[in-house]
């Protein structure tokens, strides 16, 4: 699948802002010239996602991508996939998460949530954690049976807040009510949560496929305007026609 590049976060190419609060940022940024593994070892291109926390626990930065992906019953087979690439510059434990947002307006009470990957819980159980890679890029390939989520609250099952339990698509399919299975997949963001101050992370490369709306999107700096070679020019000619009639009426 090829991929679409993205420039911006405006919305006008699917991806905006989902959930930033003060003291979060992001920004697409070249790491042409940064150096060492963060540009050496980039996974496609030159950009890549930025983001960055304040000194305080509420800062949070999010971009993401929201639209109807499928039903859960029709998207999470053996089929769905999921990946992106992430680079974690030290600092808190956290590094750039991934979200996946579902919902069900028919069911009463919580029919919304989100399953949160965060690379410090995919350890060999559900109660398991690690310290995430720092200074490299780290490539986290999701699919029913790989990788690990914590659930916000929803579909009667109780928010798992940072785990544990984190569970596998899969084990989080048995644990929600069966009408889980008629909500749709309706987000798909990535970011770096509150009580993480100080933190810098970068993400590219974000591919889901086995969706209705399936995509592969590499983030790119958008290039910078050329000024036309003519335009320092015109600017000396008319500060030099300014000053001479500045002189005239003196």
């Amino acid at each position: 699948m090829s991929a679409e590049i993205i420039t911006t976060f405006d919305g006008s190419q699917g991806w905006q802002s989902t959930d930033t609060r003060p003291g979060g940022d992001f920004e697409i940024v070249d790491l042409a010239g940064m150096g060492g593994n963060l540009e050496n070892n980039q996974p496609a291109g030159t950009g890549a996602v930025k983001l960055t926390t304040d000194s305080t626990n509420a800062a949070k930065a999010e971009v993401g991508i929201v639209q109807d992906f499928g039903k859960v019953s029709d998207i999470l087979n053996g089929n769905f996939s999921l990946s992106y690439s992430w680079f974690d510059t030290g600092g808190a434990v956290a590094a750039p998460s991934l979200k996946l947002a579902f919902y069900n307006a028919s069911f009463g009470g919580d029919g919304y949530g989100q399953l949160i990957y965060e690379p410090y819980a995919q350890g060999v159980d559900e109660n398991d954690y690690i310290t995430p890679t720092q200074g490299d890029w780290v490539t986290a390939n999701v699919d029913l049976n790989n990788g690990r989520f914590w659930n916000t609250g929803m579909f009667g099952v109780g928010s798992s807040f940072a785990g544990p339990p984190n569970y596998t698509l899969s084990e989080w399919l048995s644990e929600f009510d069966a009408e889980f299975g008629d909500a749709s997949l309706v987000g798909l963001s990535l970011g770096i949560g509150s009580y993480n101050p100080d933190e810098t992370g970068y993400v590219d490369w974000v591919s889901i496929s086995g969706t209705e709306a399936d995509g592969t999107y590499d983030f790119e700096a958008p290039a910078p305007v050329p000024v036309p070679a003519s335009l320092p020019l015109i600017l000396l000619g008319m500060g030099a026609f300014g000053l001479a009639r500045g002189r005239r009426r003196a």
